[in-house]
């Protein structure tokens, strides 16, 4: 009778200890293959082996928001900016000196939480809750801060306090008329214009018209230090935020253009803090 272990057995309980021990091995390197092929659910879920805000991080969750993934728009809006829409300085001092350290990056989370809402992302859409209600970077907006709460859904924790929070407040302040335009929003929101509606509210207060010019018989409109003819597409990086601009017209007064896809057309002129006027 043989009593000692066969080399076969001894393979079968090795490879069973080795996978008990590191069960995640062969499973990573394949996880990490799938994702450097292009595969979005393994750029998603690749990005999470490393740590929240690492560089590894952030590179898989924006090769996947490259895809248009909105669970990666979602996870990059929320996991590292939430807590800065959570506060509200009611001195005017301490939320504009917020504003100067954080609205960078701030106004690059509503960019994603915008693209992300619409797509039913229950975090990003709290996001937007929470930029409405604060006026943080957007114009204050109860009704529509309440219109977000009610269509956030998420099973986050903390996004769970948070939104029953500043729901609380909210009704706390807001008149009965405004909690109702709140409803009537929510119960007529339908996806798709988010994206453009917030984006240009972030946008416009950032664009500078400086002056306008003429050149080789051509009207040129000055915006942000780049040169603008009538007719052109001009893509523009102010404060974080890659902004594309098609511009119009370009007259002796005024320039008029519009912020791609959004066909919604401004009209800017020189001076007075370059107020935007919409058409």
């Amino acid at each position: 009778m043989r009593t000692g272990i066969s080399q076969a057995a001894l393979a079968l309980v090795l490879a069973v200890f080795v996978s008990v021990a590191r069960p995640d091995v062969p499973d990573l390197a394949k996880l990490k293959a799938a994702a450097e092929a292009g595969d979005v659910d393994a750029e998603l879920a690749f990005a999470q082996h490393f740590p929240i805000g690492g560089a590894d991080w952030h590179r898989w969750l924006e090769a996947a928001v490259a895809q248009g993934d909105g669970r990666a728009e979602d996870e990059l809006a929320w996991a590292l900016n939430w807590s800065y829409f959570a506060v509200n300085f009611p001195n005017p001092a301490m939320r504009a000196s917020h504003l100067k350290s954080n609205s960078a990056r701030m106004r690059q989370a509503l960019v994603l939480a915008s693209s992300a809402a619409d797509k039913g992302l229950g975090r990003s859409r709290l996001l937007l809750g929470m930029a409405f209600a604060s006026g943080y970077l957007v114009n204050q907006d109860s009704a529509e801060a309440y219109k977000w709460l009610k269509l956030s859904q998420t099973g986050d924790i903390v996004a769970n306090m948070t939104a029953n929070q500043l729901r609380d407040r909210l009704l706390k302040e807001m008149p009965l008329s405004a909690v109702e335009e709140g409803d009537r929003r929510a119960a007529a929101y339908r996806p798709g214009s988010t994206a453009n509606f917030v984006h240009a509210q972030l946008t416009l207060p950032l664009l500078k018209l400086t002056g306008l010019a003429s050149a080789g018989g051509q009207r040129i409109a000055i915006l942000n230090g780049a040169k603008l003819p009538a007719g052109e597409d001009t893509r523009l990086t102010v404060e974080g935020l890659s902004i594309a601009v098609h511009t119009v017209t370009v007259d002796q007064r005024a320039m008029v253009f519009c912020l791609p896809p959004d066909p919604q057309q401004y009209e800017l002129r020189p001076g007075s803090l370059a107020v935007v006027y919409s058409r």
